[in-house]
Order: C-alpha cells, then sequence, then structure tokens
C-alpha cells in the first residue's frame, strides 16, 4: 500500500468558526463541505487541514480527537484505462474484446461504465470511477441513474460516495420514480446516509466487500463472457423467448444483443448452476435465463417480474 498523501483532522463541535478562521485568514477554500466535514486547501495549491464534528462518541480536540487522514493507493499499479476496459464488453455486448471505453462512452441504451459496475456489484471500481470523475448523473437505461442502480442493488458504500460528490436526486426515471422515491420505497433513508458519508468512507465499505470469483464451483467472468459470445438458439426459440421477455417487436439480432446484454450484465452472485444448466438471474433486465453448460443453447428465458411488453 503506497502513501500518497496524509493530513489532519480535528474533532470539534463548531466546524462552522473553524471553516471561517481559517478562510479569512489563511485563504482557505473548501475542497469537499457536507456541513459536519469540511476539507480545506490552504492558499490554493497548499496543505490540507480537515475539521469534523464527533461521530460516535468521539473525543473533541483539547490533546485528543486529532485524526490522521491518510490517502492510499492500494492498487497504485492499476490504471483508469484498465478499469475502463474491464466494462467494454458489457457496455457494447455487440463489439465483444474491439470496443474501447472512456470516462464519457455510453452504452446504447445511455448506460455509461459506473452503471455497469454498480449493477455488477463491482464496487471497488464503482468508487474508482466516482473518485475520478465520472458522470454521476448519467442518464442510462430505462432512464435511471448511477445512484438509482446503486439504491436497486442496495450497495451502500456507493450510495454514500454518489451523495457526498453531490448527485442529483430528483432525476425521473422512465418508471416515474426519482432515486429519493426508489429509496423511500425499499426502506433506505438518503438523507441519513448522506449525513454519515464523509471521505474515506466508501473506501473502507469497499475493504469490506468480497470479490466474488466462482460460483457453484465453475462460474467466472471468463466463462460468462465466453456464454455470452457463443450461446445460441433456434428461430422458433427466439419467437418463444421475445414472447416470454415482452420484446416481441425485436428482430432475432435485435434478440441475440438483447441476450448477450443479459448475459453479460449479470452479476456473478446471480448466477447459479445447477445439473446441467446455468441461471441468469438479471434484476437490470427482469431477467432469468436458463443456459446449457455444454452447449450455451438459451433453452428458455422468463420475467423475474411480470411487466408490459417493452416498446
Amino acid at each position: 500500500m503506497k502513501t500518497s498523501a496524509l493530513s489532519t483532522c480535528f474533532c470539534t463541535n463548531d466546524v462552522d468558526a473553524c471553516r471561517k478562521f481559517y478562510s479569512q485568514h489563511f485563504s482557505a477554500e473548501a475542497i469537499f463541505d457536507c456541513g459536519w466535514y469540511v476539507n480545506l486547501r490552504i492558499a490554493g495549491d497548499g496543505p490540507t487541514i480537515q475539521f469534523m464534528k464527533p461521530q460516535e462518541n468521539m473525543p473533541t480536540f483539547g490533546g485528543a480527537g486529532v485524526m490522521l487522514n491518510f490517502k492510499v493507493d492500494a492498487k497504485s499499479k492499476r490504471k483508469l484505462e484498465e478499469v475502463l476496459q474491464s466494462a467494454a464488453n458489457r457496455l457494447f455486448p455487440a463489439e465483444i474484446g474491439e470496443a474501447k471505453v472512456y470516462l464519457d462512452s455510453r452504452g446504447c441504451d445511455g448506460d455509461n461504465a459506473l452503471h455497469v459496475f454498480i449493477w455488477g456489484n463491482e464496487t471497488e471500481n464503482a468508487l474508482f470511477l466516482i473518485e475520478n470523475g465520472i458522470d454521476i448523473n448519467a442518464i442510462g437505461d430505462m432512464g435511471e441513474t448511477p445512484l438509482h442502480a446503486a439504491i436497486h442493488k442496495n450497495n451502500m458504500a456507493v450510495i454514500k460516495a454518489l451523495l457526498s460528490a453531490n448527485t442529483r436526486t430528483d432525476i425521473v426515471s422512465e418508471f416515474g420514480k426519482t432515486a429519493l422515491d426508489l429509496a423511500m420505497e425499499k426502506g433506505i433513508n438518503l438523507q441519513k446516509a448522506h449525513d454519515r458519508s464523509f471521505v474515506g468512507t466508501a473506501i473502507r465499505y469497499a475493504s469490506d466487500v468480497p470479490t466474488v470469483q466462482t460460483i457453484a464451483g465453475e462460474m467466472n467472468e471468463t466463462l460468462k463472457t465466453s456464454i455470452a459470445g457463443q450461446f445460441k438458439n433456434t428461430p422458433l426459440g427466439f419467437s418463444r423467448i421475445k414472447r416470454n421477455l415482452g420484446i416481441i417487436h425485436f428482430s432475432d439480432n435485435e434478440t441475440e444483443i438483447y441476450l448477450r446484454k443479459i448475459i453479460l450484465l449479470t452479476s456473478p452472485i446471480d448466477i447459479e448452476t445447477r445439473g446441467k444448466n446455468h441461471y441468469f438471474k438479471c434484476i437490470k433486465y427482469n431477467a432469468i435465463l436458463t443456459v446449457n453448460s455444454k452447449t450455451f443453447t438459451v433453452i428458455t428465458a422468463k420475467q423475474i417480474c411480470k411487466r408490459k411488453t417493452i416498446f
């Protein structure tokens, strides 16, 4: 682990007074401010100092109440380009192995790489992109933002990071719901999540998220990508799949791309292998696919929750 910066944070009951004092006398500017936690940079490009209200019985400054903020690069060799590229096949399923992904890349449904990582339960990558300036208010598939997706997945680490980055909560999806509406439905208190979030919180959450390598001893990202690139079906099979998924207006080629997206965007923890079949449960596309593990034939497809045909 490489330390790239170290700064001091003072616990105080009067964050406002500290902010005002350093702004007036040291030309300090807030580079992060959520009310109870403020990060100030001295004189434009100088050192930083932080002040925060005590949380959960923390002592205030007076010989105690001082925190050291370490900024570390746990994966110093990891490059932004590598992280973005790991989303390529899911963002552009019609161009497996060929598409190049950038921070502003958008799939045909509007999703960006942040959407992809949130739906895929790749919390560390999602937090990395938020930190590196990806569009956190990007309107993706079904008009949903990354915050909508994080709420669907109940990913509190990403929710906290998005709220700390001042993401919008008022964008209305095609389902007629803002992120705030969706959170209320799912019993998630966005205000509480925001009040309890501060710089570094999300990174600590990320370290607690296990990386899923295999499911049922055989499913992994490589196999999933292979299935997405090689699965097959007959015209009659596609007809049945289109009817079951409510996409009867799709051509066979459009259906093939749609199924590929379902497979690629299904998180490994939502893939089950039983007997001769793999079962892909994709919450994002409201679909469950049954795929033969030997021939990669999509045997059946159905909706998780019955809804109207997609137009």
